[in-house]
């Protein structure tokens, strides 16, 4: 293997590390809080369904993210899998499944959900041009997860599918909050 597309896999694993995304997240959070506080919009606009698309956009995205992180860990320690004899770096946690590539398709699917239910004005190429960008993304980050030999395969496909779960189930729980906070505070 070479060192350089070793060294590549371990700058991709850390920018996609779940509990960097998942601090992240948080810290976006935080800081959508004060916009909001200094731009003095009330925060039952926001919990409409009528709210901006680019606020359902990070909604959906920072909920993903955090769906994910938790869901995987979850799972990590329910089934308690070790990792790989033969790793190229240092890893520590279980193995299954795979957190960066649960939280990485968690992330893509969403984007690109997002793109074709709000962005729908963009030429067709445009919205599928993204879908294959974010698409090799998330396999762009398993295959580092394999490169660094810290998992194998079956957890790979396993974070793949969790992920694309965990994005169903964040869209789907944002839609039902939002219609029954709409029902709640305009009656």
């Amino acid at each position: 293997m070479s060192p350089f597309l070793i060294h590549l896999s371990i700058y991709i694993s850390i920018i996609f590390s779940p509990e960097f995304l998942f601090l992240l997240s948080l810290f976006a959070i935080s800081v959508s809080f004060i916009y909001l506080s200094i731009k003095r919009i009330p925060y039952k606009e926001i919990l409409t369904i009528n709210c901006p698309n680019a606020i359902k956009g990070i909604i959906m995205i920072l909920s993903s993210i955090i769906t994910a992180t938790l869901l995987s860990q979850i799972i990590k320690y329910t089934y308690k899998i070790s990792r790989p004899q033969d790793m190229l770096v240092f890893e520590t946690g279980y193995s299954f499944p795979s957190g960066h590539t649960t939280v990485a398709f968690a992330i893509c699917s969403t984007i690109i959900f997002l793109l074709f239910k709000y962005f729908k004005d963009h030429r067709w190429y445009i919205n599928y041009l993204h879908v294959v960008l974010f698409t090799l993304t998330s396999l762009l980050i398993a295959g580092t997860r394999l490169v660094l030999q810290v998992h194998d395969l079956i957890d790979i496909i396993f974070g793949a599918l969790l992920g694309l779960i965990c994005t169903f189930l964040s869209i789907k729980i944002y839609y039902r909050a939002m219609l029954y906070i709409d029902k709640k505070i305009y009656k």
